[in-house]
């Protein structure tokens, strides 16, 4: 089974924000509630946010 972080320990893995952590998970990081306490599947937020970037990028591409 994958272990879960919690929202401190994905934040110093990410070195971001709790702010930051909070803006991705509203633009659908994955993410589990247990109780009230997220908690996030490392490799799954690592492939969400390579999709989210890959998508950026066609985005970003110019015709």
């Amino acid at each position: 089974m994958t272990e879960l972080l919690t929202t401190e320990e994905l934040c110093r893995k990410l070195k971001t924000s709790r702010r930051s952590l909070e803006r991705l998970r509203k633009r659908g990081m994955p993410c589990m509630m247990l109780g009230r306490a997220p908690r996030f599947d490392y490799d799954a937020v690592l492939q969400w946010l390579k999709q989210q970037q890959e998508a950026q990028d066609v985005v970003d591409y110019e015709f």
